[in-house]
């Protein structure tokens, strides 16, 4: 059974900050869908009306990229520690399912 003995973690940082950043946008586009329909009803909220452009805005640009390098500081570091663990323990072991070749076109 193959068994994955070194993660590389620049490679883990790339990934997993890729992955924050996308959540966070995702994040930060509901979030803003929700502070919109909040400041519609009135209330508390209601008073952020001249604010919802620049913090919308600080939304889209902020909080992706703190999410993406909060992500990629973990898997980074959790690199780190899945070979210290792996060096002492051994790695994780996978099954992998070989695939079906595609046929080959004949040639003319």
């Amino acid at each position: 059974m193959p068994e994955i003995r070194r993660v590389e973690p620049k490679s883990a940082f790339r990934v997993f900050a890729l992955t924050g950043g996308l959540l966070g946008l995702l994040y930060a586009l509901f979030a803003i869908v929700v502070m919109e329909l909040l400041m519609l009803t009135g209330g508390a909220y209601s008073s952020l009306r001249g604010f919802d452009l620049a913090l919308g805005i600080g939304a889209i640009i902020i909080f992706p990229l703190i999410a993406a390098g909060s992500f990629g500081f973990a898997g980074f570091f959790g690199a780190i520690v899945y070979n210290f663990a792996a060096s002492k323990v051994g790695g994780l072991r996978v099954q992998v399912a070989a695939l079906p070749e595609a046929p080959k076109k004949a040639r003319k």
